[in-house]
């Protein structure tokens, strides 16, 4: 209906009656029909609540997605926190497996009689094989307690090895120093001056 045809309406009938009809004809009514129960509602009120639906799924959404990148970033952390560990783990093993060779290549240059250990050489075996014990009770928790130790405790055990290695350089330094001294002075003795 055009407007002038709701205007005709609302002039046959009394003041509220006209409200009514001429709202029902536009169509602002709820379908209930009782007009004085019902209020108008106007596409503004429509508009109104889908703005509180999209908002509450927007809201959802950015709740889930913090959420994901919450959980993905501990996986990732814990994920290299794991694999630090077994590299350090593998790193301080080479290092201390490399010590032990050099002490032994050591000693059998200053080795006077082949079956009596030089002087030195049994604590020095021992303290390689002390740190070499170390590294298998390291191994033995990071294979029975690593998968459920908290991210704190991983990091703690990543840290102690990493130690243990910047301890350990400064002697694999002295006794590279010590070999090149021990190489230079075995040729020394053994080959006559030109």
């Amino acid at each position: 209906m055009n407007p002038p045809e709701v205007n005709r309406l609302a002039e046959r009938k009394g003041p509220a009656r006209r409200f009514c009809e001429a709202a029902r004809i536009s169509g602002r009514l709820a379908a209930s029909g009782k007009c004085a129960a019902a209020r108008p509602m106007g596409g503004r009120g429509r508009v109104f609540s889908f703005a509180y639906y999209a908002l509450a799924a927007l809201l959802i959404i950015v709740t889930g997605l913090c959420a994901w990148t919450l959980a993905h970033h501990r996986r990732r952390r814990r994920h290299s926190a794991l694999q630090d560990l077994m590299d350090q783990a593998d790193r301080l093993e080479t290092d201390l497996k490399d010590c032990r060779d050099r002490l032994q290549r050591a000693h059998a240059v200053m080795q006077f009689s082949p079956d009596q250990p030089a002087v030195g050489e049994v604590e020095a075996q021992q303290a390689v094989d002390s740190g070499l014990r170390a590294l298998l009770q390291q191994r033995l928790w990071i294979r029975d307690r690593a998968p459920s130790a908290s991210q704190r405790e991983l990091d703690q055990a990543v840290d102690a090895l990493v130690r243990a290695r910047h301890q350990l350089e400064p002697r694999l330094q002295a006794l590279d120093d010590a070999q090149t001294a021990l190489d230079t002075a075995v040729r020394e003795h053994f080959q006559p001056d030109r």
